[in-house]
């Protein structure tokens, strides 16, 4: 299946965006405008007995950008930045490979640019906090009684403010998850999430936690 489609759309501020109290070194902006874009897709998708595929391809125009960097007085503060591009590629898999194996993964590629505060397409500057390489991939195995999965992601690099200086490095997890069926009303289970200890950020100056185990029992009351 071949497909086309050209949008028009807005983008509220989050309560977050408008109202957050100001300390610690940020504030909200209760004067915020939505954003706005155009938008053009081209996809293509491919279904089989156990096998699914899909591509798109896209082009976003967006006007009023809300966009949080420091201001004079170094408080981070979100603002209408402006105008951005979004040129990208997104593909998704997932395929059913006997024996209750399975494999599902998706890619995105996106090269924001900005094009306000006197830059061009020719400065090639890259939007705060948006990767342009982000990777999910899963393997897992379904049986009678025992699921298990094993789940990678890879998130790029993310420059931090649009001088694009200082950055977020690339990060790579690999979290692992089991469950046992003991009774149709009863499944225990655990999980290893960063199984490697990797130590990466999210949000600048908040590291995310080191190699976590977590164990339970899921109850279905019928």
């Amino acid at each position: 299946t071949l497909k086309l489609s050209l949008a028009r759309a807005y983008r509220v501020p989050t309560f977050n965006d408008l109202y957050w109290p100001e300390r610690d070194g940020a504030a909200g902006n209760p004067d915020l405008a939505p954003e706005s874009a155009y938008e053009a897709n081209l996809s293509y998708e491919l279904k089989a007995d156990r096998l699914s595929y899909v591509a798109c391809l896209y082009l976003r125009y967006s006007r009023d950008v809300i966009l949080w960097q420091p201001d004079a007085g170094g408080t981070w503060r979100p603002t209408n930045y402006g105008a951005a591009l979004y040129p990208g590629l997104e593909q998704g898999l997932r395929a059913e490979l006997g024996s209750g194996w399975s494999i599902a993964a998706n890619y995105s590629f996106l090269r924001s640019t900005a094009l306000s505060g006197g830059l061009s397409l020719a400065d090639d500057k890259r939007l705060p906090m948006t990767p342009v390489h982000t990777l999910n991939a899963t393997l897992a195995r379904g049986g009678e009684r025992l699921d298990w999965s094993a789940t990678a992601r890879y998130v790029g690099l993310r420059y931090l403010k649009l001088a694009n200086t200082a950055s977020l490095p690339a990060y790579f997890t690999l979290d692992l998850a089991a469950k046992w069926r003991a009774s149709a009303r009863y499944a225990p289970y655990v999980a290893v999430d960063n199984l490697f200890g990797e130590e990466y950020e999210v949000v600048e100056g908040y590291p995310m936690p080191g190699t976590r185990v977590r164990v339970g029992i899921e109850l279905t009351l019928k």
